[in-house]
């Protein structure tokens, strides 16, 4: 009995966050949700003219909620939702980061380093820790043997 009522109350209030969404992005004015709504039910009447649930139509578009009060309390409480999230995603990224920087350290075979800052410098530590030296000197041979031959380097030019 109350459950089409209740359907239709939460498709109306969905849909106020998701306008609401809409103009928070685009950066109007909340007062607008109010043109949003008489917009929508100026086309509803053109729109739906000729439908068999004309009045139920329009009647879930006269339910909606935007007006200025409605908006903003909805766009702050997107806000929130927003920065809940990020704090969470922190929160976690962190755990993690630390937790891997703990394993690193707990095991023998790695290197003994304080912290770990970003990856540019988490690769020049490796670079130094690695022994590179003999793969680099092949590879300056094998540039310099190219190089030393004009006819192998066209072949290697694009």
């Amino acid at each position: 009995m109350f459950s089409r009522p209740a359907k239709q109350s939460k498709a109306a209030t969905i849909a106020s966050f998701k306008i609401s969404h809409i103009l928070a992005k685009h950066k109007k004015p909340f007062e607008d949700g109010s043109v949003v709504k008489e917009t929508f039910i100026e086309a509803g009447e053109t729109l739906f003219g000729d439908f068999k649930n004309k009045t139920e139509i329009m009647s879930a578009i006269r339910e909606l909620q935007l007006f200025r009060p409605t908006v903003t309390s909805r766009i702050e409480v997107m806000s929130q939702d927003m920065a809940n999230k990020l704090k969470h995603d922190i929160m976690y990224v962190h755990t993690l980061l630390h937790g891997f920087v703990a394993l690193c350290r707990a095991n023998e075979d790695f290197p003994s380093y304080f912290s770990f800052h970003c990856i540019i410098q988490q690769q020049v530590l490796c670079s130094k820790v690695l022994n590179t030296e003999e793969i680099m000197g092949i590879a300056t041979k094998i540039v310099n043997s190219i190089r030393a031959r004009s006819l192998q380097r066209r072949l290697f030019m694009l």
